[in-house]
């Protein structure tokens, strides 16, 4: 009988740490990091097909988005699929493209992390961490 005790015993423990965990996992994924998948080329150098990221579901409740920053966003014709995506321009901000060149608020970007590969592919601009030309 005391076998049997101390087995139920272990899994009565086993089942509270595997809820515990499981339950963390949940409220963690549900409401502060999101896990993603780059797919394409328009991230590179920085990001590659297949490589993983985890956004942070909170940050932008705590502070602003700022020219530069990395988001997660979706898809405004299908909701199911996610975009990885460098900021270049802010709300208050005019995005212009002229002859293969981003300009913001009318002056340069100047991308020291684009390849060759972005402006090729679908379509993307200047995806990488840029500055503006003074």
């Amino acid at each position: 009988m005391k076998i049997v005790r101390g087995i139920i015993e272990l899994v009565m423990e086993a089942l509270e740490t595997i809820v515990f965990v499981g339950t963390v996992y949940v409220v963690a994924y549900l409401f502060l990091f999101q896990p993603s998948a780059v797919n394409g080329a328009s991230m590179e150098p920085n990001f590659h097909t297949g490589d993983r990221v985890i956004a942070n579901r909170i940050a932008y409740k705590l502070h602003p988005i700022v020219r530069g920053d990395v988001v997660v966003v979706r898809s405004p014709l299908n909701p199911e699929v996610e975009f990885i995506k460098r900021v270049i321009g802010l709300p208050q901000d005019s995005i212009t493209i002229a002859q293969g060149k981003v300009f913001v608020n009318g002056k340069l970007l100047l991308d020291q992390f684009t390849s060759s590969a972005t402006y090729a592919n679908q379509g993307f601009i200047s995806e990488g961490r840029g500055k503006l030309v003074q």
